[in-house]
């Protein structure tokens, strides 16, 4: 039963866990659609201070989250609420922050919304700076981005807003013709009023009749509707109509009816909208003169810090280029470098390579040589210096020939072994130094006198086989050079080692010779390169003979 009940325990802490979770997702859910209702329709300003710290928390939040996206939303949030609350310039740069992180993405956002919603505040924004050009081209881009139909009818209706207020009552016509069909497509009853007040207007200023009858129509279905906003806007619209048509009476009555919804609505950005609505109504000079002296100053102070924004915002996006672009340089400085250590590591490569390539081919000529040199010396001395002892031995044997023949033959058997000895060069094992004793030592007679120095303190194992072979071959012939040529009494061999190589030293007392090298000496200095070596030679008449090798 033990089992089961802690089965039943740990089920029920992930259904708290999990109800818990749901609850606050629920209430985090409730307060975002709370608060977006006050920043859609405010009724005072301490709503939308509160929707104002509710919004900017969840800012915060999501950029310690890291979620770029719904802090840019929070950021569109924030700048209508200080739009709303009358601080243009703070919501724009609320707007500029909230584009940064749009530009920061690097077209990471695959949902078209965030990017849509920046483009309509900017479009928004060169609006109120009267750069008509450069709103007309955020509202085209938003048409450009999206297929949906309700950010098309507001790009729509933004644009017509923009060509009112250029006088372009044409182009604002065919626009909002547009945005009415949608609204009535789409049955919401504000959205209706608001196309149709709008459509209005601009037939009006057409001298359309049916531009009074939509306004009127408008503002019934907003007053049914209770959308304080919305009424106060249809009335000031009527207000211009009137005004535009002579009939200040019936301004005035529009004027009052404005003025008493916005003193209860209690909202002062309502209260002075419809204020100088009623100002301008006045005959009064001074009055007027003095609202179009204020109505400057704001637009310039507005002007101004509009200038501001767009410079800073344009500084950082020039200095945030300019650190991409010397980012890009220090990738492409450190891909140059990276394809140059690349490059030359293939050429060391390819060096090393040709390099052991050619030295394989060397050791290989090298064992050729050697080999050919063993098959000749064994034939020498197994055939021929043995088939002319038997000749030898059968003519003596046989017939009574002269001591001179017997002596030329005994000397032409001698030569044959001899010379078989010269070139047969045992194979280079651990008894190296041993080897080699006995092949220089074979030359000492009792005219002449062998001395080796130095030839056990060498660490021969760690020398190259091949490069053994060629030091005897070497040695072995300028051992034959000397008994040949030299007539020397006395020849000492010295061998040093120095670091990875050796030394050795060869001097005899000859009678010495020019530096013109035989057959024999160029043959040693060609075999010295095959394995890397270097010998050289000193010479002069009756100073004896010396050479000095490396390995």
């Amino acid at each position: 039963m033990k089992p089961a009940k802690d089965s039943f325990l740990f089920f029920f802490v992930c259904m708290v866990f999990i109800t818990i979770g749901s609850v606050r997702a629920q209430e985090q859910t409730d307060s975002s659609f709370y608060y977006y209702n006050i920043l859609r329709q405010p009724t005072n300003h301490s709503g939308l201070h509160d929707a104002y710290i509710y919004f900017e928390n969840n800012r915060k939040k999501r950029l310690r989250e890291g979620d770029s996206l719904g802090a840019i939303l929070y950021l569109r949030y924030i700048a209508e609420i200080q739009n709303k609350l009358g601080f243009s310039y703070e919501s724009e740069i609320s707007i500029a922050e909230a584009l940064k992180l749009l530009d920061n993405l690097n077209g990471q956002d695959t949902l078209p919304e965030p990017r849509i919603g920046i483009y309509n505040h900017l479009g928004i924004w060169y609006k109120q700076r009267n750069d008509y050009d450069k709103a007309l081209y955020y509202y085209n881009r938003i048409l450009n981005l999206t297929t949906d139909e309700p950010y098309r009818n507001a790009a729509l209706n933004n644009k017509a807003n923009v060509y009112i207020e250029q006088e372009q009552y044409t182009q604002a016509l065919e626009e909002l013709q547009q945005v009415y069909r949608y609204a009535l497509r789409e049955g919401n009853a504000l959205r209706v009023a608001r196309a149709m007040n709008n459509l209005g207007v601009v037939e009006a200023k057409l001298g359309m009749p049916e531009g009074l009858a939509h306004m009127n129509k408008a503002l019934e279905i907003r007053k049914t509707e209770n959308h304080t906003s919305g009424i106060i806007t249809s009335y000031t619209h009527l207000i211009d109509y009137y005004r535009d048509q002579g009939d200040l009476k019936k301004a005035d009555s529009m004027a009052a009816e404005a003025r008493k919804i916005a003193f209860a609505s209690k909202n002062p950005k309502w209260r002075s909208h419809v204020l100088s609505k009623i100002i301008d109504l006045k005959d009064d000079a001074d009055i007027l003169e003095f609202k179009r002296y204020t109505d400057s100053v704001t637009d310039a102070e507005q002007m101004q810090r509009n200038t501001y924004i767009s410079a800073k915002y344009n500084f950082e996006v020039q200095e945030r280029k300019a650190k991409e672009s010397e980012l890009q340089r220090v990738k492409e400085r450190s891909r140059r470098i990276v394809f140059q250590f690349v490059l030359l590591f293939l050429i060391l490569m390819s060096i090393w390579i040709y390099r052991y390539l050619r030295i394989r081919q060397k050791r290989k000529i090298i064992e050729e040589v050697n080999a050919t040199e063993a098959a000749i010396s064994r034939k020498m001395h197994d055939e021929v210096a043995n088939d002319m002892y038997r000749v030898m031995i059968n003519l003596q044997t046989k017939y009574d020939l002269p001591p001179e023949i017997l002596d030329d033959l005994e000397r032409i058997y001698s030569m044959t072994r001899n010379l078989s000895r010269e070139i047969q060069i045992p194979e280079p094992g651990i008894d190296y130094p041993e080897v080699l004793t006995g092949l220089l030592l074979q030359f000492r007679t009792e005219k002449v006198n062998i001395i080796l120095k130095g030839l056990s303190d060498i660490p021969w194992e760690s020398v190259k086989k091949d490069k053994k072979y060629m030091l005897s071959y070497v040695l072995m012939e300028l051992m034959v050079n000397m008994r040949k040529h030299s007539e020397a009494s006395v020849v000492l061999i010295q061998f040093l080692h120095f670091g990875r190589h050796v030394h050795v030293v060869y001097k005899d007392n000859g009678k010495g010779s020019t530096q013109k090298k035989g057959k024999g000496l160029t043959n040693v200095e060609t075999r010295m390169k095959l394995v890397g070596g270097t010998v050289s030679f000193v010479s002069e008449p009756e100073e004896g003979f010396y050479v000095k090798i490396i390995i």
